[in-house]
């Protein structure tokens, strides 16, 4: 095997790791702010049921943008705790 191929997979696996990554992220990201969403609906609500009918208009963008902001934050800290705790 020659050392450039080798590189040159390398390299090629990286981009689609960090892709797949972002990828995972941005699903990560929705799927807690729907839940996010849906859990303040339910505290609203009565009725669970309405609750589901209403709980993307009880969410502002501010709401959305925190939680994400949180949860990016959380990756980051454990991706940062797993890189420096293999030196």
């Amino acid at each position: 095997m020659n050392f450039f191929e080798a590189q040159a997979r390398a390299k090629k696996h990286t981009f689609i790791y960090i892709v797949l990554f972002v990828i995972t992220m941005g699903g990560l990201i929705v799927l807690a702010n729907l839940t996010i969403a849906l859990a303040l609906s339910i505290l609203e609500n009565e009725s669970f049921i309405l609750a589901l009918g209403q709980f993307l208009d009880k969410t502002t963008p501010k709401t959305w943008l925190a939680s994400s902001l949180f949860i990016g934050a959380i990756v980051l800290v454990g991706s940062l705790y797993k890189i420096f705790s293999t030196f």
